[in-house]
């Protein structure tokens, strides 16, 4: 904290007013709180800088005292709400509060959960999923690569033994996301994976760009079959970034958005998607941490794009470099 430097209000944070009540709302860190008490010293704060691009720590001290604060309390004051994150440096760069990836966190945040304990409540979803299937067709319970793609089929973690090219890539794909069996809900196609899933739902596909030369050779972009566990080429040139370094393969996390949404058509789907990305990625990076690997997370445009390039692959929600150790690098 310097509080020599210039200060501003958070870039996401906003005042909300909800039946009479004052809540303060930040998307970017999950949280909302509501204003109990409004002291004048910090709604005329709030007003100074909603109304500059920036104000200096004696200014915003000197607004609490004008308000009567008590000027030993008055750096304390300032303090707690750079602490809280309600103010911020000026030169902090932060996406708008309005950014589609915020607004997703927000919509988590509001979203009513339904009680899947009550056997009435199971029995009504899966009754209107019967009336969503009269109108649309459900979707596939995974990525499907077309037909006359090629493919690149992995070694199986139980079922093939000894040494074998992409022996710890295919361990790390199939613990992340192989299917191990099909199931269903109501008329919806589903499946069972190594990572729990709400719902079963398990709606993220992966893509890989790798060098391998047991891939294949040359830099290439492959989807991964969780169905047949293979790694598919993909016929699309698209932004993916290269490998950061020539053993490292980047791993992408794509949301089958119609697959979710399909299922949950309301704001359900938003903690859906989010929970299940937590659940996908603490497994990748255990399963990671079991073969001795590396995972860096690689920072990616905050709005995803929509009408992804991909053949049947979503938008990128999250993306991985993944690094073999040296006992892997053979591989």
């Amino acid at each position: 904290m310097t509080p020599d430097a210039a200060w501003k209000l958070s870039p996401t944070l906003s005042l909300v007013t909800v039946q009479g009540q004052w809540i303060i709302e930040d998307p970017r860190r999950g949280s909302h709180r509501l204003l109990n008490t409004r002291p004048p010293w910090l709604l005329a704060l709030l007003t100074m800088l909603a109304q500059r691009d920036e104000a200096s720590w004696s200014e915003l001290t000197a607004s609490a005292v004008g308000q009567g604060v008590p000027p030993d309390r008055a750096d304390a004051c300032i303090r707690s709400l750079a602490k809280a994150h309600l103010i911020v440096p000026a030169g902090t760069h932060a996406p708008s509060r309005d950014a589609s990836a915020l607004r997703d966190h927000q919509w988590a945040l509001a979203s009513e959960r339904m009680d899947y304990t009550d056997e009435s409540a199971i029995a009504d979803d899966i009754a209107l999923m019967y009336r969503y299937a009269e109108s649309s067709p459900p979707p596939a319970p995974c990525w499907e690569p077309e037909t006359e793609s090629d493919s690149i089929m992995l070694p199986h973690p139980m079922l093939d033994h000894g040494d074998r090219p992409l022996v710890d890539l295919g361990r790390l794909l199939y613990f992340t996301n192989a299917i191990l069996g099909d199931t269903s809900i109501g008329p919806l196609p589903r499946s069972r994976r190594v990572p729990p899933s709400h719902g079963a739902s398990h709606p993220f596909d992966l893509s890989l760009h790798t060098a391998r030369p047991s891939a294949g050779g040359s830099t290439a972009h492959y989807g991964y079959d969780p169905s047949a566990h293979a790694l598919v080429r993909l016929k699309a040139e698209t932004a993916t970034p290269m490998p950061v370094a020539p053993q490292s393969d980047v791993l992408s996390v794509h949301a089958a958005l119609e697959r979710v949404q399909w299922r949950y058509r309301t704001s359900t789907a938003y903690p859906t998607l989010f929970l299940d990305l937590g659940h996908l990625v603490e497994t990748l990076f255990q399963v990671a941490e079991t073969l001795g690997w590396d995972v860096l997370e690689i920072p990616h445009a905050d709005e995803p794009v929509l009408d992804s390039r991909l053949p049947g692959l979503g938008p990128v929600f999250a993306r991985f470099a993944l690094s073999p150790s040296s006992e892997g690098v053979a591989q």
